[in-house]
């Protein structure tokens, strides 16, 4: 099952630093049912609007100290796949997230 979420580009920009080996982004919650389908999974993620490419997800882990958003996932910045850019949904605050993300097919890679 794969995911969206919305970043500024100077966010995007750290996420991608090559220097660490493992990046994370935190949810309020996750898509009922995520942790059990198969995987890999995908973080697309959306700047000014439109997706800009994506993470493959390494880890979910829950940390219940984190009222607001206990939910992480974990992925490797080295991963990262851009994609042609794509309108995408407006961001959803309430979840963090949206399901609502391009389909293996219709994504149209682009050189880095």
């Amino acid at each position: 099952m794969d995911i969206g979420v919305w970043m500024s580009s100077s966010v995007l920009a750290h996420k991608r630093d090559t220097e660490h080996t493992t990046q994370s982004w935190n949810l309020r919650e996750i898509p009922e049912g995520f942790s059990q389908s198969s995987g890999p999974y995908r973080l697309f993620v959306a700047v000014d609007e439109y997706w800009r490419g994506f993470f493959i997800l390494k880890q979910i882990a829950c940390n219940m100290d984190d009222r607001v958003r206990p939910w992480t996932v974990a992925f490797d910045p080295h991963m990262w796949t851009p994609v042609l850019p794509s309108p995408a949904p407006k961001a959803d605050r309430q979840t963090g997230y949206t399901r609502d993300v391009p389909t293996p097919c219709s994504v149209q890679q682009r050189n880095q």
